[in-house]
């Protein structure tokens, strides 16, 4: 059965995939540096503990983590070690991390969006759902992208199975 666009557009946006995904920026991921980390206000236990498994290879705390700096709710917003956290993810074949990398370089000034449209793509591939409905975003609105209701309803598609 085919969806028509405005009825994956409606899926999505019942879901909270579409437009649900984080900002992306365009800097170079840095590595903190220990002089930068003493500088940083103590996390609560609970991300500590995800700092702590993250900093073990734990890709999946490593996201965790990003996400809460990005959206500053339990700490300071901090969008470089966000970046640095999504970044280290994304190089470990974490298809979230790479998501919230190509989110932050969409939303995050300097903004790239051929980046993360790389990024989404290759997340997408990886079938992170959240990636091929920033994806579909971007080819219906045309951001980084030309305007292109058949690859838009393709990738929104995706995202919906």
């Amino acid at each position: 059965m085919s969806l028509r666009l405005t009825d994956l557009i409606s899926c999505l946006l019942a879901a909270g995939v579409l437009f649900g995904c984080r900002p992306e920026a365009t800097q170079p991921a840095k590595t903190p540096t220990i002089e930068h980390s003493l500088n940083r206000p103590p996390l609560p236990p609970a991300l500590q503990a995800n700092q702590d498994a993250c900093d073990k290879s734990d890709l999946t705390a490593c996201v965790t983590l990003a996400i809460v700096l990005f959206e500053g709710k339990e700490v300071a917003v901090d969008h470089e070690r966000a970046r640095a956290l999504f970044d280290q993810a994304c190089a470990g074949a974490n298809a979230r991390g790479c998501n919230g990398l190509g989110n932050l370089y969409m939303m995050i000034e300097p903004k790239d969006p051929t980046r993360a449209l790389g990024l989404f793509g290759r997340a997408c591939d990886a079938n992170e759902p959240h990636a091929c409905s920033n994806l579909g975003s971007a080819y219906y609105n045309g951001t980084g992208v030309p305007r292109d209701s058949a690859r838009a309803a393709f990738f929104l598609d995706r995202a919906c199975t």
